[in-house]
């Protein structure tokens, strides 16, 4: 599946020289995945600096990006006209802690689809380069967290509709 997407299987490539190895647990795979996004991808294009506009440091988009992976997911949403992506842009409570002027929608906008190109637009709509990774976000987000946000989630999630989560891998 990964080899229909180019940039995946770039990514996959670039893991496999840097490790030589691809990791059995799926979570290693992706966070070796996303770290070579965010810092080798470009390694050896000596004039280009992967620039942030939502943020001064790539740990808090992380950050940002992690709660927005879980809170869409949680509610079963993959794919966001505008309204939809500023209405969970709104949500999220990691970006109270960051430079509000920097912290904007349109910017975190551009850094999802041009910065670590994760998302991207296409007929109006935000897309994910490749579910996977919104699901392993959403994974990362609630492994951080403590027994009672757990416990929470899980009752939430037995209310919802299991089609929601049907074909994913978050659980794993």
């Amino acid at each position: 599946e990964f080899a229909s997407n180019p940039l995946l299987l770039t990514l996959m490539f670039m893991n496999f020289k840097r490790f030589a190895d691809v990791p059995e647990k799926q979570y290693i795979f992706y966070q070796q995945a996303y770290d070579t996004l965010l810092q080798l991808h470009d390694g050896d294009k000596l004039t280009l600096k992967r620039d942030f506009h939502s943020v001064k440091d790539p740990s808090d988009f992380t950050d940002v990006f992690r709660e927005f992976c879980a809170k869409s997911y949680r509610k079963g949403d993959y794919e966001f006209d505008h309204p939809k992506f500023e209405k969970y842009f709104n949500l999220l409570h990691s970006t109270e802690k960051l430079d509000p002027e920097l912290m904007k929608l349109q910017n975190f906008i551009f850094d999802v689809c041009n910065s670590t190109c994760l998302m991207y637009e296409e007929a109006q709509s935000y897309h994910f380069l490749h579910r996977s990774f919104q699901e392993y976000f959403f994974a990362d987000y609630y492994s951080r967290q403590v027994n009672e946000v757990l416990i929470k989630l899980g009752r939430s999630m037995r209310n919802s509709a299991q089609t929601l989560y049907d074909d994913g891998e978050a659980f794993k």
